[in-house]
């Protein structure tokens, strides 16, 4: 899959989840908000910033995470919806090399 179809589909799956939890909780006097769940904030391209800002003039609050630690409870539960890239087992097996967690075990 190229860049422009990941980007694409990026967008599409960002605005689905995003009606979805938009049913679940937002209320008429909060902005729905949208977390980015990034392993490396916006660098590299794991966040679109036109796109965020496209988002952010529409009305929605957007915020990404600096990296998959700043996914916490604590943190998550301000927000509507959660876009999320990559898990921390994935990122360790895809971009560092180590083994899944079915074989760490």
């Amino acid at each position: 899959m190229g860049a422009p179809v990941v980007n694409r589909w990026l967008k599409v799956a960002g605005i689905g989840c995003l009606l979805a939890g938009l049913a679940q909780g937002a209320t008429a006097e909060t902005k729905p908000a949208l977390l980015f769940c990034t392993p490396q904030g916006p660098c590299y391209g794991w966040l679109d910033l036109n796109y965020a800002n496209e988002l952010h003039a529409k009305g929605f609050e957007v915020d990404c995470t600096e990296t998959l630690d700043d996914v916490t409870w604590n943190r998550i539960k301000r927000y509507h919806v959660l876009v999320i890239y990559i898990t921390p087992d994935a990122m360790d097996v895809t971009m560092r090399g180590m083994k899944p967690s079915v074989e760490k075990a």
